[in-house]
């Protein structure tokens, strides 16, 4: 007979899991409470929750005639990038998990890529894209940010479309489908949640990208994480300044998260258990 979990087993498990929930948010929450403060307030009492709070920080941000710019080229890289990879992954995905047309490591190769820094090939692209006469284009960083954020993709959307039985494609095959059909009527609707997924971590893959867009790009195609960093100074550091932006870029990730967090468990744990 299996004994109920008992009450303290269930405390235990809670008081980890608080604790945990305040380490990771504690550097958030510092974030966010230090855009509020002054500078002297920064400087007196870094890590107190005493202080008066005020909006001068956020005032200077905005007079920053550059973040507009830099957030709607975020937004224009983000709009052209995950429909891209979107269509290249899932397509690539499909074609491996029903017709296996890539064998041996080529799934090891492609996770590959992504371990290597972007600071390794970014003066090679930089080079790169002076030979081809594209330097500084916003075209030149659509191709790099689809070509880094298709093998996770893929990999992502792979598992999707192996949870999918067959037998509910051969299904649609007898009764006339072509493959393509099938495709796009019975695999992609049942494996929307998991590339929904894999679509919104490509989303703040782009968002957050910093190396490649401060090389790759230039004063008109400026993005906003290369924004946030010209926030530091040259001369002195404006800590309240770096927080207000800090917490201004991190709401759109969170934002898409609890949007689809439901997706997001269902394409972390695709996979995991066969249909």
């Amino acid at each position: 007979m299996v004994m109920g979990v008992k009450w303290w087993e269930k405390l235990c498990v809670f008081l980890i899991l608080f604790v945990l929930l305040i380490i990771f948010m504690s550097p958030l929450i510092y974030m966010v409470l230090t855009s509020f403060k002054s500078p002297e307030d920064i400087v007196k009492s870094p890590l107190s929750f005493n202080f008066n709070p005020t909006f001068l920080n956020w005032e200077r941000l905005f007079e920053m005639p550059d973040l507009p710019l830099c957030c709607l080229n975020s937004l224009i890289f983000i709009s052209t990038v995950v429909p891209l990879v979107a269509l290249i992954g899932s397509l690539a995905a499909y074609a491996e998990s029903r017709f296996g047309i890539w064998r041996g490591n080529f799934r090891l190769l492609i996770l590959s890529t992504n371990m290597v820094p972007s600071i390794t090939i970014a003066l090679a692209l930089y080079y790169y894209s002076i030979q081809i006469g594209m330097q500084g284009s916003p075209l030149f960083l659509i191709m790099v940010y689809t070509a880094i954020n298709v093998p996770p993709f893929f990999l992502i959307a792979l598992s999707g479309f192996n949870a999918i039985p067959r037998e509910i494609e051969e299904a649609a095959m007898v009764d006339g489908c072509s493959t393509f059909k099938v495709f796009l009527k019975i695999s992609l609707p049942l494996a929307a949640p998991v590339l929904a997924a894999a679509m919104v971590i490509t989303m703040i893959n782009v968002w957050n990208e910093f190396m490649l867009a401060l090389i790759l790009t230039t004063a008109q195609t400026r993005t906003a994480a290369v924004f946030a960093g010209s926030t530091l100074g040259y001369m002195e550091i404006y800590w309240g300044k770096v927080a207000a932006t800090g917490t201004l870029l991190v709401i759109p990730p969170i934002i898409a998260g609890a949007t689809a967090q439901k997706y997001l468990v269902r394409g972390f744990t695709a996979g995991a258990i066969k249909a």
